[in-house]
């Protein structure tokens, strides 16, 4: 059929941390000769040998990041209603920041990243919010 192994672009990562050569660590198979990677990146998500989501979490919030400021004009404007701006983030931003998490072992503490980051963009989507007092009075007394 013709199909060949392009030895430039495969790679192979093992995935215990059990690893006993020096880097670059190589394999040879026939006439072959194949490095060894600590991660790699398949289908838009990072792959780790210790399935360790950090890194992928925090790739996800630079692109998500450039996303939100490509947009920011656009959801910052007046012109625009609060229902159309949280439809925008809905249907542009918070697909990338949530790609590929039904793949991932989240920790508690990458759970609370996720929160946060996400909260932070409602936040600026909705603006300082103003809290006003449960007393019933607006003034304040000396």
């Amino acid at each position: 059929m013709g199909l060949g192994v392009n030895e430039g672009k495969t790679k192979y990562m093992v995935a215990a941390n059990t690893q006993n050569c020096s880097k670059p660590c190589t394999i040879e198979i026939g006439r072959y000769y194949f490095e060894s990677v600590d991660s790699f990146t398949y289908l838009g998500s990072l792959v780790t040998g210790d399935s360790n989501v950090s890194e992928e979490i925090t790739s996800h919030f630079i692109v998500t990041n450039r996303s939100y400021f490509g947009l920011k004009l656009l959801l910052k404007s007046q012109l625009l209603s609060r229902k159309t701006k949280i439809l925008t983030y809905r249907t542009l931003v918070r697909p990338i920041v949530t790609y590929a998490t039904e793949t991932w072992t989240v920790t508690k503490d990458n759970e609370r990243r996720l929160r946060i980051f996400i909260r932070k963009i409602l936040c600026r989507i909705y603006g300082p919010i103003c809290e006003r007092s449960s007393g019933g009075s607006d003034t304040v007394e000396n």
